[in-house]
């Protein structure tokens, strides 16, 4: 079975994305970049953590699925529209309501668990939760569960 950057890795190979890591200036995680069919993301060398690569890859890969445009020239207000964009892709994919369901039901409680328990950063769950939210609303049902994003509340739903 794949590891969750395996996976990505995959996903990437899979639409001919291009993977390269690098030394990039603080505070730049990860870049991607597109001209015609030549689609690339690169990762910092300063990723210490599988958690940390693992978010940085997921988010610059959901700039390759929601961003058509190029960042670097765009007006302040895209690049925040695109950059959140990107984030909800990657929490779409990292965290779908079914994994959160699964990591419940194994006994996580807690931002940081849930973190650990998926293989990614707490600040990423954290982030992820709040694009959650805006998406379904403050709570969500899904099967016999609710699941209430702000404090990641789940319980059996009556």
């Amino acid at each position: 079975m794949l590891s969750l950057y395996e996976s990505l890795e995959q996903h990437a190979a899979d639409r001919d994305v291009k993977l390269y890591t690098a030394s990039l200036p603080d505070p730049i995680r990860g870049l991607y970049f597109s001209c015609g069919d030549l689609h690339t993301i690169t990762l910092s060398t300063a990723l210490t953590t599988s958690a940390e690569r693992v978010v940085v890859l997921a988010e610059e890969l959901g700039h390759h699925h929601t961003t058509p445009i190029n960042l670097f020239t765009a007006p302040a207000p895209l690049q925040r529209l695109y950059e959140r964009r990107a984030a909800a892709w990657a929490a779409n994919a990292l965290i779908p309501l079914s994994r959160i369901i699964a990591a419940w039901e194994a006994g996580v409680r807690t931002p940081g668990e849930l973190a650990e328990y998926l293989g990614t950063t707490e600040e990423f769950i954290v982030r992820a939760l709040e694009l959650h939210a805006a998406r379904y609303g403050p709570a969500t049902r899904v099967g016999d569960y609710l699941i209430t994003f702000d404090l990641l509340h789940i319980r059996e739903a009556s």
